[in-house]
Protein backbone atom coordinates (compact mmCIF):
# COMPACT_ATOMS: atom_id res chain seq x y z
CA UNK A 1 0.00 0.00 0.00
CA UNK A 2 1.34 3.44 -0.94
CA UNK A 3 1.66 6.11 1.81
CA UNK A 4 -0.38 8.50 -0.30
CA UNK A 5 -3.36 6.08 -0.31
CA UNK A 6 -4.04 6.64 3.37
CA UNK A 7 -3.51 10.35 2.97
CA UNK A 8 -5.94 10.73 0.08
CA UNK A 9 -8.54 8.30 1.41
CA UNK A 10 -8.62 9.48 5.04
CA UNK A 11 -7.44 13.08 4.68
CA UNK A 12 -10.86 14.68 5.10
CA UNK A 13 -11.52 12.55 8.22
CA UNK A 14 -8.68 14.19 10.16
CA UNK A 15 -9.92 17.37 11.77
CA UNK A 16 -6.48 18.43 12.92
CA UNK A 17 -3.97 18.98 10.09
CA UNK A 18 -1.01 18.15 12.39
CA UNK A 19 -2.34 14.66 12.95
CA UNK A 20 -2.64 14.23 9.20
CA UNK A 21 0.90 15.52 8.69
CA UNK A 22 2.29 13.22 11.42
CA UNK A 23 0.46 10.27 9.90
CA UNK A 24 1.89 10.98 6.47
CA UNK A 25 5.39 11.38 7.91
CA UNK A 26 5.10 8.10 9.82
CA UNK A 27 3.86 6.26 6.75
CA UNK A 28 6.66 7.61 4.56
CA UNK A 29 9.35 6.10 6.82
CA UNK A 30 10.88 3.01 5.27
CA UNK A 31 9.93 -0.21 7.08
CA UNK A 32 12.91 -2.09 5.78
CA UNK A 33 16.40 -1.68 4.42
CA UNK A 34 15.63 -2.90 0.88
CA UNK A 35 15.62 0.55 -0.75
CA UNK A 36 18.82 1.56 0.98
CA UNK A 37 20.53 -1.72 0.11
CA UNK A 38 19.36 -1.34 -3.50
CA UNK A 39 20.95 2.14 -3.58
CA UNK A 40 24.27 0.80 -2.28
CA UNK A 41 24.15 -2.04 -4.77
CA UNK A 42 23.56 0.40 -7.63
CA UNK A 43 26.40 2.63 -6.41
CA UNK A 44 28.74 -0.37 -6.27
CA UNK A 45 27.82 -1.23 -9.87
CA UNK A 46 28.53 2.32 -11.02
CA UNK A 47 31.70 2.96 -9.00
CA UNK A 48 34.14 0.15 -9.58
CA UNK A 49 37.94 0.04 -9.26
CA UNK A 50 38.44 2.03 -12.46
CA UNK A 51 35.96 4.78 -11.48
CA UNK A 52 37.04 5.62 -7.94
CA UNK A 53 37.79 9.29 -8.71
CA UNK A 54 34.32 10.16 -10.03
CA UNK A 55 32.68 13.29 -8.68
CA UNK A 56 29.36 13.13 -6.85
CA UNK A 57 27.56 14.85 -9.76
CA UNK A 58 28.82 12.22 -12.18
CA UNK A 59 27.73 9.35 -9.93
CA UNK A 60 24.25 10.86 -9.56
CA UNK A 61 23.98 11.35 -13.34
CA UNK A 62 25.08 7.77 -14.02
CA UNK A 63 22.63 6.37 -11.48
CA UNK A 64 19.82 8.47 -13.02
CA UNK A 65 20.60 7.10 -16.48
CA UNK A 66 20.72 3.56 -15.08
CA UNK A 67 17.33 4.06 -13.32
CA UNK A 68 15.71 5.31 -16.52
CA UNK A 69 17.08 2.42 -18.57
CA UNK A 70 15.91 -0.06 -15.91
CA UNK A 71 12.44 1.52 -15.79
CA UNK A 72 11.91 1.06 -19.55
CA UNK A 73 13.76 -2.31 -19.72
CA UNK A 74 15.71 -1.26 -22.78
CA UNK A 75 17.29 1.86 -24.25
CA UNK A 76 15.16 1.56 -27.40
CA UNK A 77 11.94 1.83 -25.38
CA UNK A 78 12.76 5.14 -23.69
CA UNK A 79 10.35 7.74 -25.08
CA UNK A 80 12.06 10.74 -26.62
CA UNK A 81 9.75 13.71 -26.30
CA UNK A 82 10.25 17.42 -26.65
CA UNK A 83 10.42 17.98 -22.88
CA UNK A 84 13.76 16.16 -22.26
CA UNK A 85 15.16 17.61 -25.46
CA UNK A 86 14.35 21.14 -24.24
CA UNK A 87 15.54 20.29 -20.75
CA UNK A 88 18.96 19.04 -21.83
CA UNK A 89 19.54 21.24 -24.87
CA UNK A 90 22.22 23.31 -23.17
CA UNK A 91 23.95 20.38 -21.46
CA UNK A 92 26.91 20.28 -23.82
CA UNK A 93 27.42 24.05 -23.62
CA UNK A 94 27.30 23.84 -19.82
CA UNK A 95 29.80 20.97 -19.93
CA UNK A 96 32.18 22.96 -22.17
CA UNK A 97 31.84 26.04 -19.94
CA UNK A 98 32.65 23.88 -16.91
CA UNK A 99 35.72 22.45 -18.64
CA UNK A 100 36.87 25.95 -19.60
CA UNK A 101 36.42 27.22 -16.05
CA UNK A 102 38.44 24.28 -14.70
CA UNK A 103 41.18 24.93 -17.29
CA UNK A 104 41.20 28.66 -16.47
CA UNK A 105 41.35 27.89 -12.78
CA UNK A 106 44.34 25.59 -13.29
CA UNK A 107 46.04 28.22 -15.50
CA UNK A 108 45.45 30.85 -12.81
CA UNK A 109 46.95 28.54 -10.19
CA UNK A 110 49.99 27.86 -12.41
CA UNK A 111 50.48 31.59 -13.04
CA UNK A 112 50.15 32.29 -9.31
CA UNK A 113 52.70 29.57 -8.51
CA UNK A 114 55.09 30.94 -11.15
CA UNK A 115 54.71 34.46 -9.76
CA UNK A 116 55.42 33.17 -6.25
CA UNK A 117 58.55 31.34 -7.48
CA UNK A 118 59.77 34.50 -9.22
CA UNK A 119 59.14 36.61 -6.09
CA UNK A 120 60.95 34.05 -3.94
CA UNK A 121 63.89 34.10 -6.35
CA UNK A 122 63.98 37.91 -6.25
CA UNK A 123 63.92 37.85 -2.45
CA UNK A 124 66.71 35.27 -2.40
CA UNK A 125 68.81 37.32 -4.83
CA UNK A 126 68.22 40.48 -2.79
CA UNK A 127 69.21 38.67 0.40
CA UNK A 128 72.40 37.37 -1.24
CA UNK A 129 73.19 40.90 -2.39
CA UNK A 130 72.61 42.24 1.14
CA UNK A 131 75.05 39.64 2.52
CA UNK A 132 77.60 40.62 -0.12
CA UNK A 133 77.16 44.32 0.71
CA UNK A 134 77.57 43.50 4.40
CA UNK A 135 80.85 41.72 3.67
CA UNK A 136 82.05 44.66 1.60
CA UNK A 137 81.15 47.09 4.38
CA UNK A 138 83.08 44.95 6.86
CA UNK A 139 86.13 45.01 4.55
CA UNK A 140 85.79 48.78 4.19
CA UNK A 141 85.81 49.16 7.98
CA UNK A 142 89.09 47.24 8.04
CA UNK A 143 90.43 49.44 5.23
CA UNK A 144 89.48 52.64 7.04
CA UNK A 145 90.96 51.32 10.28
CA UNK A 146 94.23 50.57 8.49
CA UNK A 147 94.24 54.04 6.87
CA UNK A 148 93.60 55.67 10.25
CA UNK A 149 96.46 53.67 11.76
CA UNK A 150 98.87 54.65 8.95
CA UNK A 151 97.83 58.28 9.22
CA UNK A 152 98.39 58.23 12.97
CA UNK A 153 101.86 56.69 12.51
CA UNK A 154 102.79 59.16 9.77
CA UNK A 155 101.74 62.20 11.78
CA UNK A 156 103.28 61.04 15.04
CA UNK A 157 106.68 60.19 13.64
CA UNK A 158 108.58 62.09 10.97
CA UNK A 159 105.64 63.35 8.92
CA UNK A 160 106.39 60.90 6.16
CA UNK A 161 104.51 62.24 3.15
CA UNK A 162 104.39 58.85 1.42
CA UNK A 163 102.54 57.25 4.35
CA UNK A 164 100.18 60.23 4.56
CA UNK A 165 99.33 59.97 0.85
CA UNK A 166 98.82 56.21 1.16
CA UNK A 167 96.52 56.70 4.15
CA UNK A 168 94.60 59.38 2.29
CA UNK A 169 94.19 57.06 -0.72
CA UNK A 170 92.92 54.28 1.56
CA UNK A 171 90.44 56.67 3.22
CA UNK A 172 89.20 57.95 -0.14
CA UNK A 173 88.65 54.45 -1.51
CA UNK A 174 86.95 53.42 1.74
CA UNK A 175 84.57 56.38 1.57
CA UNK A 176 83.82 55.65 -2.09
CA UNK A 177 82.99 52.02 -1.31
CA UNK A 178 80.77 53.07 1.63
CA UNK A 179 78.84 55.46 -0.63
CA UNK A 180 78.45 52.73 -3.28
CA UNK A 181 77.18 50.17 -0.76
CA UNK A 182 74.70 52.69 0.71
CA UNK A 183 73.38 53.40 -2.78
CA UNK A 184 73.04 49.68 -3.51
CA UNK A 185 71.17 49.13 -0.24
CA UNK A 186 68.81 52.00 -1.06
CA UNK A 187 68.13 50.45 -4.48
CA UNK A 188 67.38 47.10 -2.81
CA UNK A 189 64.99 48.70 -0.32
CA UNK A 190 63.20 50.89 -2.91
CA UNK A 191 60.84 48.15 -4.27
CA UNK A 192 59.81 47.18 -0.72
CA UNK A 193 58.99 50.77 0.15
CA UNK A 194 56.79 51.08 -2.96
CA UNK A 195 54.82 47.94 -1.99
CA UNK A 196 54.28 49.19 1.57
CA UNK A 197 52.70 52.47 0.37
Amino acid sequence: MEPTYLWTSTGPVFRNRWIAWDTQAALSVSHGQADIERGFSLSNQIVDDTRIALKERTIIALSTVKDVVNRFDNVDRIPVTSQPIRQFRGAHATYKADLESVAKSSQDKEAEALTKVMEDKKKQTAEMKRVEIGKRQHEVKKLIAEASERLAKATSSKMNMTDILAAQALLNSGNTIIQETRKELQELEAPHKKHKK
